[in-house]
């Protein structure tokens, strides 16, 4: 089954898309700061990652994309940043460091965000 690991600190967002994903075949994880994705990610090892720009705690969505990206174990995980903050200076950060897309939360509809997620997994994910 493909895991989908959701970095997202609002819980409804957090439920919202449990139910979506579960409903569309995917085991689905959350943490809700970076410091909890980190190390999460090396244990979970998700298939794709759903990651939110603004989290609580020391490190952000663009802390935990670099050190995803730094290291060997993890650099190849698809990343979708997820956010509703829309500032070109993340947006061109997060397509700099290796993110596969950059949605705005605000922007899709859960239905539209399984369809970016299978075409962000390729024919993994093809139901």
């Amino acid at each position: 089954m493909i895991k989908i690991l959701f970095v997202e600190d609002e819980p409804n967002h957090i439920e919202i898309y449990r139910t979506k994903l579960m409903q569309e075949g995917f085991d689905f994880v959350a943490a809700k700061t970076g410091e909890e994705a980190i190390p999460m990610i090396k244990v979970e090892k998700p298939d794709l990652i759903l990651l939110d720009i603004l989290l609580p705690g020391e490190k952000n969505g663009i802390d935990v994309l670099i050190k995803l990206k730094e290291d060997s174990t993890t650099k190849n995980i698809p990343i979708i940043v997820f956010t509703n903050f829309d500032e070109k200076e993340f947006r061109e950060q997060a397509s700099d460091l290796g993110a596969n897309d950059f949605v705005l939360k605000s922007n899709v509809t859960p239905g539209q965000m399984v369809k970016k997620i299978r075409e962000a997994l390729g024919q993994k994910a093809e139901k």
